[in-house]
């Protein structure tokens, strides 16, 4: 059960730091080497100019909705439908952690939908007006 939340988790921060720093579309590609069931299920969510992802497979349910203003991402938490948090912080500060993130995380696998993934969202980063996060 840990393990399908662990990916859960990754194919998640992979698909908001996509969201932010191109678009809805790009999703599919960045996650082009998971399950399909589950890109499908991210990409169905982003819409109407947010990103909503949940986790768990039994109630409750938690859910993230992020939207882009500006330059700013606003992250609200929600428990069985419930505003638990909310979030104010810089795309670029975002995206500066979550690629930290799950370039330490990844260190090491060989996981090929990962990698994939990775890459391709350092592609996307590097191609957009938040290319200095990448410090180099």
């Amino acid at each position: 059960m840990a393990a399908c939340y662990i990916v859960q988790a990754l194919e998640a921060i992979l698909a908001t730091i996509t969201y932010v720093v191109t678009s809805c579309e790009e999703i599919l590609y960045v996650l082009e080497k998971f399950e399909e069931d589950d890109r499908r299920a991210i990409t169905r969510n982003c819409r109407n100019g947010e990103l909503g992802v949940s986790f768990g497979t039994y109630e409750p349910i938690y859910a993230v909705v992020f939207r882009k203003e500006s330059d700013y991402l606003l992250i609200e938490a929600f428990e069985d439908g419930r505003l638990v948090g909310r979030e104010k912080v810089r795309v670029q500060e975002y995206v500066k952690a979550a690629l930290g993130f799950l370039e330490e995380y990844l260190k090491g696998t060989k996981d090929e939908a990962y990698l994939t993934g990775l890459e391709r969202v350092k592609e996307l980063v590097r191609k957009s007006k938040y290319r200095n996060v990448l410090g180099g």
